[in-house]
Parts: C-alpha cells; structure tokens; sequence
C-alpha cells in the first residue's frame, strides 16, 4: 500500500469516527442543555415533519438507544468507506433522504427519530450491492454482512416492537438496496473491466499474427514445394523425350560414300525401308563387278 493510499484511508476512517461524534455531541446537547431538538424529527405526512427527513438521524431519545446504535453505523461507516469511497458520501447522504422520504410518505403517524434509518440502508446497500454489482470484492462483502448481521431482519417486523420505529427499519433497508441498485455502476470497476477486455484484445491480436506468420510460413514451404515438383517433372518429361527421339549415327562405307544406319539405332520402318533398297539394288544389279 503506498503512503498517500494509508492516509486516505486513516483520513476516512478517522471521518466515520467524526460522524458518530456528532450524534453523540447533538445527544448531550438535546439531553443535557435547555435546547429542545425534539421537533426536529419525522412526523409523516406533515409540513412541520419534512424537516425530519435531514435531521432525525441525529437524534435520540435516550442513552440507551444511542448506545444500540453507535457500533452498527460505526461498523456500516468504515466499511462503507473503506470499500467504497469513490461512492461511499454520495451513498451515504441518498440513504438517510430516501430512507426519511419513505418514512416520511408511508410512516404510521408517531414521532420518528435515531440513526436507525441509516444503519438499515447502509446494511441493505451492503447486501444488495453484491448482486447489483458482481464483482468479487462486493460479493464477499455482501455475504459477511447477511451472515453477521442477519438479526436485523427482526427488527423490520412490526412485531413485539413498541416504541421501535420498524418503519425507519423497513424503510431504511428498502432505502439501502434500491441505492445499490442506483450505483451499481462503479467507474473503478468499469475501468478494470475495460483494462481487461484491452489485455483480451491484445493477447487476440498476438495470437492472430502468430498464426498469420504460421500460415505465411507454410504458404512458403508450399511453394518452394510446388517448385521443385515442377523442376523434378521437367527434368523426367526432358529425358523421356530425349529416350523418344531415334539416335541417327551417320558413317560412311569406302568409296561409295553409302551412308549406313546400326541395325540397334533404327525403327522397325526404317528397318524395312533398308531392306527394299538392298532388293532393289540387287535387282539392278549394283554392287557387282562388270566383266
């Protein structure tokens, strides 16, 4: 990890931590001080309660309920930030609106307050972002969070749960997945997966010139095949031309100057030719002495 890399995740480590010290500060001050911040929560379907949707998340009703939900949003916080903290602000503040909006439009009529808005949609992004997302790191994420913090379905039941806002649960969680849903697309990821598909098309292009140069290769050997396959069948086609041609040797006989042709050397016809002039000389009567 470089050193800018561990400051930056100290810095947003240290902002989660900084968060939860507000809540605590706004819970001493709402408790411990003549202010009264009560009117300052959900009350749905009122003018009076829309101010609520931003600021009830701050507010508690006694020790007790701040003590149950400190360690779960501090635990939801850094992971959030940790994980995701390209996103994690924007995630963050869409959670807390859109968790109070619904509380605010579906919410039974009460006084609605606590950071259990928060909590619920920051566990129901975490679970759900895995199958929005399906990458590695978010699917891990999303199965530790369903196998540590699967008791938190109870307390979206409206059962056994007076004095419990289950709508700030229910609402929160619906809050939280339909969130994951809105940046399932992380440009982190998108770029990794764009490097990736680059590495695949290269290695393509790689594999695709190795078998052009194969193939460049084999057309090569092909042809200087084909070449000498055609001198070896000139070369055969020259001899058996030159075994067809007659070898015509020429000798002269005394002085007669009677040219002669080797018995071995001729054709049948020229052997026949030989022996009608031979008859026909001693018909005529050449080749004897004259008395």
């Amino acid at each position: 990890m470089a050193k800018g890399d561990g400051v930056s995740l100290l810095s947003r480590v240290a902002g989660c931590f900084h968060f939860v010290l507000i809540l605590w500060i706004v819970f001493v001050v709402d408790q411990f001080t003549t202010i009264n911040l009560n009117h300052y929560g959900i009350i749905p379907r009122t003018v009076e309660g829309l101010k609520g949707i931003l600021f009830a998340p701050f507010l508690h009703r006694d020790l007790l309920h701040i003590f149950s939900n400190t360690p779960s949003l501090l635990l939801f916080m850094i992971v959030l930030f940790v994980f995701f903290e390209r996103r994690a602000f924007r995630v963050a503040i869409v959670v807390s609106i859109l968790g109070g909006a619904l509380v605010w439009c579906f919410g039974r009529m009460a006084y609605h307050i606590g950071a259990s808005i928060m909590i619920y949609g920051l566990a129901g992004f975490l679970m759900a972002i895995g199958f929005f997302q399906r990458s590695f790191k978010s699917i891990i994420i999303s199965i530790i969070v369903m196998f540590t913090h699967w008791t938190l379905v109870k307390g979206i039941l409206p059962i056994n749960n007076e004095g419990i806002s289950w709508e700030g649960h229910l609402f929160g969680a619906l809050a939280g997945v339909i969130t994951a849903g809105i940046f399932r697309n992380d440009p982190k990821l998108k770029l990794k997966r764009e490097k990736k598909k680059v590495k695949q098309d290269k290695r393509e292009i790689k594999k695709s010139r190795k078998e052009i140069k194969k193939d460049r290769k084999l057309m090569e050997q092909r042809k200087k095949l084909l070449e000498e396959q055609k001198k070896i069948f000139e070369q055969q086609q020259q001899q058996e031309n030159k075994k067809a041609l007659p070898q015509n040797t020429n000798s002269v006989v005394g002085s007669s100057k009677d040219h002669s042709i080797t018995n071995d050397s001729m054709t049948p016809r020229q052997k026949k030719m030989r022996i009608q002039q031979q008859h026909y000389k001693k018909r005529m009567g050449f080749g004897k002495n004259r008395k």
